[in-house]
């Protein structure tokens, strides 16, 4: 990841109003199937998923490129007088981290890289689930290159991890949604 995106990003959540956005429709389908604790809130912006999790007594951890993303996530747990452990990070140097353990993997809103998707599956213990949702290509005013292909994932993985896959329309914006299990 570049510096430029690093600052992208840094400049977008320093631009937001200080509310947060509501967590994924999507978050309900993942957390039904009792994902293992704690749950890695992967590319988590300034935490509107973490913040749904954290409300239901998950232990969440929190990465991000994000120095201000990961500020107003800590702002808003600290207004609820919740905990999150969050850590800031370059997506492209995970195969030099010796990550804090984690069950379960949510992303969203984030096209991550085999190799990213792969070393994550990699972490997961035995019945740890990873949960993928993200634009597809039917999105309308958003960049191409950061929106799914069609069944782009599908194969990733043996087939039989892959437990749920399904194009959907939440509020107006075009996913595909991944769970797949260890």
């Amino acid at each position: 990841m570049s510096d430029a995106d690093k600052i992208k990003w840094d400049l977008k959540f320093s631009k937001k109003d200080l509310t947060l956005g509501v967590g994924d429709s999507a978050l309900n389908d993942f957390l039904s199937l009792k994902p293992i604790k704690p749950v890695l809130d992967f590319a988590c912006g300034d935490g509107r998923n973490s913040l749904e999790m954290a409300r239901k007594g998950i232990d969440v951890l929190a990465w991000d490129c994000s120095r201000i993303g990961l500020q107003r996530l800590e702002y808003f747990f600290s207004l609820e007088q919740l905990e999150v452990r969050s850590l800031m990070l370059d997506f492209d140097d995970l195969p030099d981290l010796e990550p804090e353990k984690f069950g379960s993997v949510w992303i969203s809103h984030f096209l991550p890289s085999e190799i990213q998707l792969r070393w994550l599956f990699d972490k997961l213990p035995q019945d740890g689930l990873l949960a993928l949702l993200t634009f597809n290509q039917l999105q309308i005013n958003f960049n191409p290159r950061f929106c799914l292909e069609k069944d782009q994932f599908v194969e990733t993985f043996d087939f039989h991890h892959l437990i749920k896959y399904e194009s959907r329309i939440d509020k107006n914006s075009h996913h595909d949604f991944y769970i797949w299990k260890k």
